[in-house]
């Protein structure tokens, strides 16, 4: 499950508001797992949504793990990406997904990311999943970087919008529709 930025990080009043690539890393790693590990985030539909996946991916015997195509946002402010500190992190997802191995990839940024998706992935054909839903709302990734695909290794690659938007929008039958696509691709791994 790939969001869109860190939003800030818990503990972050220790490192007085701001990222500093000398602050130790034993420190950043420590504030990080703290975060991840108090009850899975903030009460958001962000985490709402983990949470629901989580439990699904539990019942199933299979683990879900969350990341972001921004690694540093801007502190204690809204949601934001640092472009000049994530340029640092360029190849960090790559190298996650060949870590990771996983057979299912969701990306919930929305089409505004899909620059940063390229930016970190390459270049990507965006295919329509559900015959009435536009692939703005919901696409199938697919990659053209040799690297990329070895590294995707079969891996299924959704895109659709950060579970705010889709929680704004719940009225629309669409969202239902891209819910119950994300949770069948779920349930058939």
């Amino acid at each position: 499950m790939v969001g869109q930025d860190s939003f800030g990080w818990y503990g972050e009043d220790e490192m007085k508001g701001e990222f500093n690539p000398k602050f130790p890393i034993k420190n950043l790693m420590s504030l990080y797992d703290l975060f991840v590990n108090k009850d899975h985030g903030y009460n958001s539909p962000f985490w709402n949504k983990y949470k629901e996946l989580l439990n699904l991916c539990t019942t199933k015997g299979i683990g879900l793990i969350q990341t972001n195509i921004s690694f540093l946002g801007y502190m204690q402010q809204k949601a934001g990406m640092n472009r000049e500190l994530n340029s640092i992190f360029k190849d960090v997802l790559l190298d996650e997904i060949r870590i990771l191995k996983p057979n299912l990839i969701l990306f919930f940024c929305g089409p505004g990311y899909d620059k940063h998706i390229n930016d970190r992935l390459g270049k990507n054909e965006q295919e329509r999943v559900l015959s009435n839903v536009d692939e703005r709302k919901f696409c199938e990734l697919r990659f053209s970087d040799p690297k990329v695909i070895d590294t995707l290794n079969g891996a299924k690659v959704y895109r659709t919008y950060h579970p705010s938007y889709l929680q704004r929008c719940s009225k629309n039958e669409w969202v239902k529709q891209v819910n119950e696509a994300i949770i069948s691709s779920v349930e058939r791994l």
